[in-house]
């Protein structure tokens, strides 16, 4: 309910607080604007309350009760600022909420013209509703923090893939710039070869020439002369004829007209075959794994070597979860898995205490421990084991501690061998039907690595 003072502060038009109240002749008061409103409708100049013609067009202000106005305005908007528990207007708790207006309402508020049409709930019972859309927003937030999480693991692996690109980048260039130096160290050999001996059959030549010229003064000198003594009369002619002819014959010929035999520069040896020759000397810079490692695959504690053949330990390192990837085995796959045809690969295994090799279907999980269809060959705390899921894993016997093991699968006849890659003593071997394709696979707590092939060039001749 609304205070007493408060009631005498209302309009009686509009039922709100005064605002610029005038006073008529009868002395009731109303809010300018209600009283010119009401004036307006009703085509005089009547009291709403009583009905007494007003003979002012203009009511005079009642300043006592504007200022009784303000004063309680002011006062209530205090009280306002100071709980938000308590009604403004009534000085009361608030009990009720207008479902209408959305609105806070206390006991006395419930009788006031503004809500007298409007519905209310009790506040207790605007709690329990807002519990439950508590509850009901529980597993939104859930939901929310699970994808903020989400998005911060996508956010860092944007970030690794960007690493991922700038490092491949830096080993595609070093790759590179390796083969560049090799060919310009190649060419530069070979244009100083040719250089070499275009100056050293210059030589030869020039010594020809040297000699040639030589003789063809003195014989230039000697035709002159000659023709010199035919010039003078013929008594002279023919008494020097003798001397003369003496001199021509006895001048040497110097046999340097013919040409000399390989005089020219070889261009069969220097273009011949050239770019096989190139790519024959250039095996022995390069090589050739049959097996290269996928890193996406790798347990975060291993880190895959710059040339992707082998695997080393890492104490610590950010790698995304992503489905290729083992996280509960010390595991990592080869890139290329295969459904058909003979493949062989070796491992070096010298130096580490414990190892598993062998093969890992496609479909099966890498998440947790890993066993499942993986068919492997063991060493654990000194034993040689064999194991091919669901039978048992065995023990099997090996005469000398492995170094390097040979693993060889024939996908179409289902076998999967083992042997001593340096002795070529056969292991094991085990005989499963494939179904689908398989990986090479490779589980170790220290550092291994694929042994590469050597490499060899050999020509056909066609049919």
């Amino acid at each position: 309910m609304a205070s007493k003072s408060e009631m005498h502060l209302k309009c009686t038009v509009c039922h709100d607080i005064f605002k610029n109240p005038v006073v008529l002749t009868c002395s009731h008061s109303f809010c300018k604007d209600c009283l010119k409103i009401w004036w307006q409708a009703k085509e005089s100049r009547q009291c709403p309350i009583c009905r007494a013609e007003s003979s002012m067009a203009e009511p005079a202000c009642n300043l006592v009760l504007k200022n009784l106005c303000v004063a309680f305005l002011l006062e209530r908007e205090e009280k306002a600022s100071g709980s938000e528990d308590i009604c403004p207007l009534h000085d009361l708790k608030y009990e009720f909420e207008c479902q209408d207006d959305d609105m806070p309402m206390c006991i006395a508020c419930t009788d006031l013209d503004e809500h007298t049409y409007h519905s209310y709930i009790s506040i207790n019972f605007n709690l329990m509703v807002r519990c439950k859309l508590e509850e009901a927003l529980e597993p939104l937030k859930e939901k929310l923090k699970k994808y903020e999480e989400e998005k911060e693991k996508f956010d860092e692996a944007e970030t690794f893939i960007e690493g991922q690109a700038k490092h491949t980048e830096a080993e595609i260039k070093e790759q590179f710039k390796k083969l560049h130096q090799f060919l310009k160290e190649e060419e530069e050999a070979r244009l100083a070869a040719l250089k070499e001996e275009e100056q050293e059959k210059n030589r030869v030549i020039r010594k020809r020439i040297e000699v040639l010229s030589k003789e063809i003064v003195t014989l230039t000198d000697t035709i002159s002369a000659a023709e010199d003594e035919l010039e003078g009369d013929d008594l002279s002619v023919m008494q020097n004829r003798k001397e003369v002819v003496e001199v021509v014959l006895k001048r040497p010929m110097v046999n340097v007209s013919e040409f000399p035999s390989g005089a020219l520069i070889d261009e069969a040896k220097h273009l011949g075959n050239l770019t096989f020759n190139i790519w024959n000397k250039m095996k022995d810079m390069v090589s050739y794994t049959p097996v290269i490692l996928d890193p996406n695959t790798a347990f975060s504690e291993f880190i895959v070597n710059d040339d992707l053949t082998g695997l080393v330990p890492v104490a610590d390192q950010y790698l995304p979860d992503n489905p290729e990837r083992f996280n509960g085995c010390v595991a990592a796959l080869g890139s290329e898995g295969f459904n058909s045809g003979t493949h062989t690969w070796d491992v070096d295994v010298q130096g580490n205490a414990d190892w598993r090799l062998g093969v890992f279907p496609e479909n099966a999980p890498r998440k947790g421990p890993i066993e499942a269809g993986v068919v492997s060959l063991w060493h654990y705390k000194g034993k040689y084991l064999s194991s091919a899921p669901p039978s048992a894993s065995t023990t099997v016997r090996v005469k000398k501690k492995l170094k390097k093991v040979r693993v060889t699968v024939d996908w179409d006849r289902g076998r999967v061998s083992f042997c001593d890659a340096e002795t070529k003593t056969h292991i094991h071997t085990f005989k499963r039907i494939f179904t689908e394709r398989m990986f090479p696979f490779f589980n170790s707590e220290h550092a291994l690595s694929i042994i590469p092939l050597k490499i060899s060039v050999t020509t056909e001749q066609n049919s």
